[in-house]
């Protein structure tokens, strides 16, 4: 047991956190319930518990074997943890090298033991401390901004029914141009109010460029603030209409669909980062024989979690890629018939043209990007089955 700063510290192997109910139970009086946290640290997990009437840290653990932990979870976490805040989207280790498998399992451990939990990522975080910190209060259809000073990125969202939504994002070399004219234009399109500055080496210039607006000044990295934070995340958790501090989900990476050509993937639907969860993206595209894949972008590495290929019979397919509230992504195919291909050969059946008998003519239909032929066979046109060497099966119906 550790004592820093008047809190109390334990550091358990999984075996004993298994004691951590009957743990928490003796200091219910005091903290009427709990809220957990897990975070990444190198290849550990992180797991902090923080009481929900102090916003104290009044445990920490670190599990070094974390499929062993994720196997004991329905153990350790007991009726005294209200909700678990997940903020795990860069862990990844030798038994989890991709995280969104760590992601779901975790998912699928807390449903079933029915505990609240919520995948927060580090953009959220940063938003959400910053305005808890700061106690910013405004009104429906106003907006606040942060300017991450070290960085030098910024982040305006909007206060809606819902929460913080983002509305305008800066990136380092637009930051560098804004001058007070252009601040004028931003602010006055988003009905700005308020402008948060955090703690850096450009926080000078920053506040200077800001001073017009009053801008608070605020050292994010600052764990004094950990605790407030995670505790009005968990108010939203158990009641989605609180959200006097609440930033509205993102997704906090690319995700992708693409289809593989040799050794080079090909997009066919992209989603990037900072877009409103939950997300549904899709497009269109024709039957092939390609390797298909869904997945994300990891420290600018594509990773495949899984892949498809369109095998049912149809004319087009209608690719979907959905990212849920838990930036859990999936997809759906769905087959496409065209009414005007199927119905070709009866039209050639039917066509007349001054005359002309059409039975001696192989006829080439044209739609979109797609052409199909049709030749007369015993009185009546039917579809050619090959084409330039490829099967062309196309009377679908």
């Amino acid at each position: 047991m550790l004592t820093i700063g008047g809190e109390r510290y334990v550091m358990l192997q999984v075996k004993d956190a298994r004691n951590l109910p009957s743990v928490l139970s003796s200091l219910t009086n005091d903290h009427h319930g709990f809220v957990a946290h897990i975070i990444p640290l190198n290849n550990r997990l992180r797991l902090g518990v923080y009481g929900c009437d102090t916003e104290k840290l009044v445990y920490q653990i670190e599990f070094a074997d974390v499929k062993e932990f994720i196997s004991k979870i329905r153990k350790i976490f007991s009726s005294n943890i209200k909700s678990v805040i997940l903020q795990v989207f860069d862990f990844k280790d030798r038994k989890y090298p991709d995280n969104f498998k760590f992601c779901l399992e975790l998912k699928q451990k807390f449903e079933a033991c029915k505990i609240p939990y919520y995948f927060l990522s580090n953009m959220n975080c940063i938003i959400e401390k910053a305005l808890t910190a700061t106690n910013i209060t405004v009104n429906i259809g106003e907006s606040v901004m942060l300017i991450y000073s070290d960085d030098e990125w910024g982040r305006t969202f909007q206060y809606t029914k819902d929460g913080y939504e983002i509305v305008q994002s800066f990136t380092p070399e637009i930051l560098r141009k804004i001058d007070e004219t252009v601040l004028r234009i931003l602010a006055n399109h988003s009905n700005l109010k308020k402008i948060i500055v955090s703690t850096g080496k450009n926080q000078q210039r920053f506040m200077d460029l800001f001073k017009s607006y009053y801008p608070i000044l605020i050292d994010l990295t600052s764990p004094e603030y950990d605790g407030k934070c995670l505790i009005e995340i968990h108010k939203w958790i158990l009641d989605k209409s609180y959200t006097k501090f609440h930033a509205i989900p993102t997704t906090p990476r690319i995700y992708f669909v693409t289809f593989q050509i040799g050794e080079t993937d090909c997009n066919l639907i992209l989603v990037p980062p900072d877009i409103k969860l939950p997300v549904k993206a899709s497009c269109n595209c024709l039957r092939s024989c390609y390797n298909h894949s869904i997945g994300y972008h990891q420290n600018e590495k594509l990773v495949k979690y899984e892949t498809f290929k369109l095998t049912e019979e149809a004319h087009e397919f209608k690719i979907t890629l959905n990212v849920d509230i838990d930036c859990i992504p999936s997809y759906e195919v769905e087959g496409i018939v065209h009414d005007y291909i199927v119905n070709f050969p009866k039209f050639c059946d039917s066509y007349q043209f001054d005359g002309i008998d059409l039975r001696t003519y192989a006829i080439i239909g044209i739609l979109a990007n797609r052409s199909f032929l049709c030749v007369n066979k015993n009185g009546k046109f039917e579809f050619l089955e090959t084409w330039g060497g490829n099967i062309f099966r196309i009377a679908i119906g």
